[in-house]
């Protein structure tokens, strides 16, 4: 769900001189973040807040600076982004990881409601809000990019909608991309590759270029308001060796090749015998 979230890493001494403490709100510590996080999806405590206290469990240390560095390299993937002020990205949820004691606490403010959600260890961030989505496994390892191309392996256009709700102008939006790779649904069409690889656009032949606007003031069936989870989206249809194949990239930052689920196999063996497996699934 596209739920934006921003994680600073803030020195605790800098809460000291307000009232609410590590609750204050965070646009007063702009100044002395070692970092602002933005990520465009999942914000709520129920993902972000958990996945935060899971990864302090692994990297808790006292130098606010090296544990922004870590934090970053973890957290990323294709919608993660810097920003000089937490101020300067419009977003729901800002988590602030307390440093400079062995003791991290994290806090979570809520920017729409102008209210703090809670401040709490991360052993009591995990219990409180922990549900059944799959986290990123940060204690072997794992970063949340591997996380999410193993969720989306394999996925097909219709399945996004699956967790971010579903509005009939979706089939309009996506109907010229449909036609050009001849599917008949949503369902039809499999994301391969994450990004693009090079030798496609080198020895394919670009046929078509589609762009779709962004949907705004969506509603589900239940009348409920959802957001477009992929905003204006270009798509560049490529012929290579007589097969369909078309560069799928989104506002959200998102980049992927997007072929018909009856070509998928084929696409994997060109792609492997290109010498390009890393970009596969």
């Amino acid at each position: 769900m596209a739920t934006r979230n921003l994680t600073m890493v803030v020195d605790r001494k800098h809460a000291e001189k307000y009232k609410e403490g590590f609750a204050a709100e965070p646009s007063n510590f702009t100044d002395n973040s070692y970092v602002n996080m933005y990520l465009h999806h999942d914000g709520y405590p129920e993902f972000q807040g958990v996945q935060v206290a899971n990864w302090v469990h692994t990297n808790g240390r006292q130098d606010g600076s090296a544990m922004a560095a870590k934090l970053v390299h973890d957290m990323y993937y294709d919608s993660c982004y810097l920003y000089p002020s937490p101020d300067m990205i419009d977003h729901q949820y800002t988590y602030i990881i307390w440093s400079g004691k062995k003791d991290i606490w994290i806090s979570c403010y809520d920017n729409y409601n102008s209210e703090n959600v809670f401040v709490l260890t991360p052993a009591k961030v995990i219990s409180r809000y922990m549900s059944d989505y799959e986290y990123t496994d940060f204690a072997n390892g794992e970063k949340r990019f591997v996380a999410s191309q193993k969720l989306n392996e394999g996925a097909t256009l219709m399945d996004v909608f699956d967790e971010y709700g579903w509005s009939d102008e979706y089939d309009s939006k996506y109907s010229d991309i449909m036609s050009s790779l001849k599917g008949s649904g949503m369902e039809d069409l499999v994301f391969v590759t994450r990004n693009f690889p090079d030798f496609i656009i080198d020895n394919g032949k670009l046929t078509d270029t589609i762009n779709a606007d962004g949907l705004e003031d969506l509603l589900d069936y239940d009348e409920e308001p959802i957001e477009d989870p992929h905003g204006d989206v270009e798509f560049q249809l490529y012929v290579y060796k007589g097969l369909k194949i078309g560069w799928f990239t989104d506002d959200m930052g998102y980049s992927g090749g997007l072929c018909h689920e009856r070509d998928e196999k084929k696409w994997t063996k060109i792609i492997k015998d290109n010498g390009a497996e890393d970009y596969l699934y």
